[in-house]
């Protein structure tokens, strides 16, 4: 599920999640591939996790593929975005 953030808003995202975003017919365990495009500034892969704060506005896409123990698998992704703040005021109006 995609998340829209604050710059620096800390993110602790368990992409096995309850309720998980996969599941295996046979009820096998699963094991994740999680990648992150373009590489975050601020945001780290641990464990099933993906955990950090983006120190910028942007985008970030979370690619995430689940596997069974016998090989089959299958994929998801969902992004990460922080807006740009509004601008602000810094005088007086003309």
């Amino acid at each position: 599920e995609d998340r829209i953030v604050a710059v620096g808003m800390p993110i602790d995202i368990d992409v096995a999640g309850q309720p998980p975003a996969f599941s295996d017919e046979e009820s096998d365990p699963l094991t994740y591939e999680i990648s992150l495009r373009p590489a975050a500034s601020g945001l780290a892969v641990q464990g099933n996790r993906v955990v950090g704060a983006l120190s910028s506005a942007g985008v970030v896409f979370v690619k995430v593929k689940a596997r069974d123990i016998v090989g089959d698998s299958g994929e998801d992704t969902f992004a990460i975005a922080a807006p740009m703040a509004a601008p602000t005021a810094v005088g007086p109006a003309p």
